[in-house]
């Protein structure tokens, strides 16, 4: 449901700006902050491709991490327009399915699947099926496992660790609240460098890949570590926990940053931790690089990796639309230097751009419910 800002609306009345209503009230202005002495004036940069961007976007993410400049994309611009021009969004649903993984994915490592759920069925990693009562005798045998959507799972949406030997009413009863369309897996056991960042939850790399348009260069956009908050088995940096940014050399950076505060921590100061570095890094490029290559309906996928124990690269999940605050927050504007050569295209297929995000948003996924005429206020 898309919330309103009084404060916000009265900003920017008269303005034919759209404002992200979910993502700058919910995601980037902390709460409490009073915007009255923002800067709020259509940035010169997008209008000359067609577009009406407000000077509070790169105003807010220079609060964040000391990042001028004019070419920040607020999530409007990128969810309209930018999302549905670089992925194919009437393919994207397929991809979002975690049950498929196995399949699109064979020679990568992946979190052991105990229990597929597709369509109401269940499901062995062999494809033998089962009945329920099968399925709850055998879960009832673990120790731990865990259990989500296999669709629409974003930012640990009903994720949850299911700890103990519980009877099966108890086990039947959690899976009638997923009803269909989930899998259940192993816990991973992490590297010890990533657990040392929080021991309780599964720390992970997101990196953002981008098949650059118009070529076959793939380019990583940025990366950072996440972790949960103490006591946490989610990697949310928007529920306590928070993110670094990965170096190309693997290194994290010593700056913590969090959601819905200006405040920044550090790793040294907070958890002891100094000169860290992900461990196989190059290989976690390597491989997201790799799977990227075999998606050619998708120009830009952010990538969730974890770290085996072994070292090895663990593929948790590929996000078709992945968000553009993280990645701006610690690492200035997304598409940096290209984004000139971005927008440009996208201005000579605004038209066709915006009927099939229409098309999508509306017939598809719930996860983004925005006003199409705020999409429209976008153009000049």
């Amino acid at each position: 449901m898309i919330m309103e800002n009084t404060n916000i609306k009265k900003k920017f009345k008269g303005l034919e700006i759209a404002m992200d209503n979910i993502r700058l009230e919910e995601q980037l202005i902390p709460k409490g902050f009073d915007i009255s002495n923002m800067p709020y004036k259509p940035l010169d940069y997008f209008k000359k491709y067609g577009f009406k961007v407000s000077s509070l976007f790169p105003a807010l993410y220079y609060k964040y991490n000391g990042i001028q400049s004019d070419k920040y994309i607020p999530a409007s611009l990128y969810f309209y327009y930018i999302t549905p021009y670089l992925v194919n969004m009437n393919l994207s649903l397929a991809y979002m399915d975690k049950n498929m993984y196995g399949r699109l994915f064979p020679k990568v490592r992946q979190p052991h699947t105990i229990v597929h759920n597709m369509n109401g069925r269940f499901y062995l990693p062999s494809g033998m099926e089962m009945q329920m009562e099968d399925c709850l005798k055998l879960l009832h045998e673990l120790e731990r496992f865990i259990i989500k959507p296999a669709i629409e799972s974003g930012r640990g949406r009903d994720v949850k660790m299911i700890n103990g030997h519980l009877f099966q009413p108890e086990i039947k009863e959690i899976l009638s609240f997923y009803q269909s369309n989930y899998i259940i897996q192993d816990v991973v056991c992490q590297h010890e460098v990533m657990a040392r960042l929080n021991s309780t939850s599964l720390n992970t790399c997101r990196l953002y890949t981008y098949r650059r348009v118009g070529t076959q260069e793939y380019i990583l956009l940025g990366a950072a570590v996440r972790f949960g908050g103490n006591g946490s088995y989610r990697d949310n940096a928007c529920t306590g926990g928070g993110l670094c940014k990965i170096y190309d050399s693997g290194e994290i950076d010593d700056t913590i940053y969090r959601f819905s505060s200006f405040d920044k921590g550090s790793l040294k100061e907070q958890k002891g931790l100094a000169h860290q570095c992900v461990p196989n890094y190059g290989k976690v490029i390597e491989t997201c690089m790799s799977l990227h290559k075999s998606l050619p309906y998708l120009d830009l996928i952010g990538w969730d990796m974890a770290i085996g124990e072994d070292g090895e690269p663990v593929l948790i999940e590929l996000n078709q639309y992945p968000d553009c605050e993280f990645i701006q927050i610690f690492n200035g504007p997304m598409f940096g230097e290209y984004t000139d050569e971005l927008l440009e295209r996208i201005q000579h297929h605004r038209t066709e751009i915006i009927a099939v995000a229409k098309r999508s948003f509306e017939n598809g996924p719930k996860q983004y419910d925005y006003n199409f005429e705020i999409g429209k206020q976008y153009s000049i």
